[in-house]
């Protein structure tokens, strides 16, 4: 197993109970919450060689979560406000009504 790696495992044992709970509790949603705890974990792992101070992890795994969560609700939030590529949007022609002359 690699240093960082080990370093991880040694240092989310005793609050993975906790920070998965945490997690879980943000989306409001076991599954989620479970993909939100691995996502923040993937991101701890690849910087954990910046965390100084092992004491600072909790706090920081849990930011990390919170930012993960940030991060997903922004996405969800532009698609749903971006149109798609195959829906034509408001301003193109094919948006438009037609309105047929009353002339008769």
């Amino acid at each position: 197993m690699q240093p960082s790696h080990e370093r991880l495992r040694r240092l989310i044992e005793p609050i993975h109970e906790r920070a998965l709970a945490f997690a879980r509790c943000l989306c409001q949603s076991r599954a989620d919450g479970d993909d939100l705890y691995q996502e923040a974990l993937l991101r701890v792992l690849g910087k954990l060689d910046g965390l100084r101070d092992d004491a600072a992890f909790r706090p920081w795994l849990y930011r990390v979560v919170i930012s993960v969560h940030r991060n997903r609700c922004r996405r969800a939030f532009w698609r749903r406000l971006l149109p798609l590529g195959d829906r034509p949007s408001p301003t193109s022609s094919a948006a438009i009504p037609r309105h047929r002359s009353t002339t008769a």
